[in-house]
């Protein structure tokens, strides 16, 4: 679907065995949106783990975010903000980035 009142500005990608895709818009009204698209293998490494955190960091700077993402963290309680035990350094890495940039989560479980 294209609207001829949106127009694109950037197009940042990310691509290893995880992926983060964002995407700039202005509208007619010359307001700028990112929609950041992110996806994270259960298991990855502690460089990559930085890497991801490093890229979302950036991408949610620039301008008002929607961020879709599928981060596989079964250790974070996404609706009261907090993590137990087992979601270590990443997880709550992770949950401070969101915190931060005032994100919430709207998608509690989606199954085909």
């Amino acid at each position: 679907m294209t609207r001829e009142d949106i127009h694109v500005e950037e197009l940042q990608y990310r691509d290893g065995h995880e992926e983060v895709v964002s995407i700039t818009i202005r509208t007619s009204e010359r307001e700028k949106r990112s929609i950041i698209v992110t996806y994270v293998p259960p298991k990855i490494n502690k460089e990559m783990q930085r890497e991801v955190l490093n890229c979302l960091e950036n991408m949610l700077r620039k301008d008002r975010s929607v961020l879709l993402a599928d981060l596989n963290f079964k250790h974070v309680n996404w609706e009261e903000m907090d993590t137990n035990s087992q979601a270590g350094r990443w997880g709550e890495e992770v949950l401070q980035l969101v915190m931060v940039n005032t994100l919430d989560q709207w998608l509690k479980d989606y199954k085909i």
